[in-house]
């Protein structure tokens, strides 16, 4: 009976304070607040919602390592009936916070990669608080008090994982066919080596493929599935661009809201390009190529063949180069989609220079648009 008078007279002082202090340590923290700015800015990138969670989760921890300890509770213990009223409004707090900073920047993001659908908010994962408000009852606070550090932790990175699964299956909902693609960084447990492979998305698909333990680098990749040859990647959100949905060799690039000398080129010059269907282009010029990767290209070459395919990343299109031409700038090597140098056109039987328009026109080709 005295125990529960004195932890209704606990509860909700502790609760204030903790309140309190985690909310000045996230409204000054500085990193926080140029993650903030980013996301209102629609810049927000892969790692930003990664590190915002994991910030969030930093000031929740040392709002508690503030306020509890063995000195604060009865009798040196967290018992149940506190926990229970100080860990979930705490927790759900920090997760509205991540969750709204994911839907923003998922927003922004299906903006930038043309997929006309609204961002998906995941629910909350109660039974993670539970686990946590259960484990760190049981014994006294001091020889337990991890728990509210490094679960936190996993908790708020978890919302982010659990925004991407709510997106996935939203949009294979509403017809597009995507695919989660779990790769290892060379250095993984058994477990997730184990996980690592390609899955057909499904409401009913094994959920393993979407978990991550404490430290483990692995990338989980999200395919819309919609015709796109972007992907983007489920836990930092950058985006891919693939050769083939099947095939093995793939090149990735960051999508950034930044403009480069192809999309500016594409812009000007590109009503009049025609259009390829970029796999039957490298299946033609550059079969069982080796890639290459620039800051601005992707170039596919087939050893022994002097032929090279020129993907520009951020203008979407293609470009076939013939290394045999004479000349060391390579514009001056670019040729037809028949392999055939374009410099010159033949009218009423005389030869003439092609303009810069006309240049561009037969040696540019933008990807064909897929139904």
């Amino acid at each position: 009976m005295n125990r529960q008078s004195e932890v209704k007279d606990i509860v909700p002082d502790l609760l204030n304070k903790i309140e309190s202090t985690y909310k000045d340590l996230v409204e000054n923290d500085e990193v926080l607040s140029s993650l903030l700015k980013k996301n209102a800015d629609k810049l927000a990138k892969a790692q930003d919602e990664q590190d915002f969670a994991a910030k969030i989760a930093e000031c929740l921890s040392e709002a508690y390592k503030e306020h509890l300890s063995g000195d604060t509770l009865p009798n040196g213990q967290m018992y149940y009936n506190i926990a229970n009223r100080i860990i979930p409004p705490t927790m759900t707090g920090s997760y509205q916070q991540i969750s709204d900073y994911c839907c923003a920047a998922q927003s922004a993001l299906n903006e930038n990669a043309g997929i006309s659908i609204k961002a998906q908010r995941a629910p909350i994962n109660t039974d993670r608080i539970n686990g946590i408000v259960n484990r760190v009852s049981q014994k006294p606070f001091d020889e337990i008090d991890w728990i509210l550090k490094a679960p936190i932790e996993n908790f708020c990175r978890s919302i982010v994982d659990d925004h991407k699964k709510a997106n996935a299956d939203f949009h294979y909902r509403s017809g597009l066919r995507p695919r989660i693609i779990r790769k290892t960084d060379g250095k993984c447990c058994k477990w997730c080596l184990n996980l690592a492979g390609t899955y057909e998305y499904s409401p009913g698909m094994d959920r393993e493929v979407f978990r991550r333990h404490e430290n483990c680098g692995c990338t989980v990749e999200y395919d819309p599935g919609n015709g796109s040859k972007r992907r983007q990647n489920v836990w930092d959100k950058s985006w891919s661009f693939v050769k083939n949905p099947n095939t093995k060799k793939r090149f990735r690039f960051r999508l950034d809201i930044q403009f480069f000398a192809g999309k500016e080129r594409a812009e000007k010059w590109g009503d009049n390009w025609q259009e390829v269907d970029l796999d039957e282009f490298l299946e033609r010029w550059a079969k069982n190529a080796e890639v290459r990767e620039t800051e601005q290209k992707v170039e596919y070459q087939t050893p022994g063949s002097p032929y090279i395919v020129s993907v520009d990343k951020n203008g979407d299109y293609v470009r076939l180069m013939d290394t045999r031409l004479p000349g060391k700038h390579k514009e001056k090597k670019y040729v037809d989609a028949d392999g055939k140098d374009a410099h010159n056109v033949v009218e009423n039987g005389k030869t003439r220079g092609r303009s810069k328009s006309e240049w561009q026109a037969a040696t540019h080709f933008k990807f064909k648009k897929r139904r």
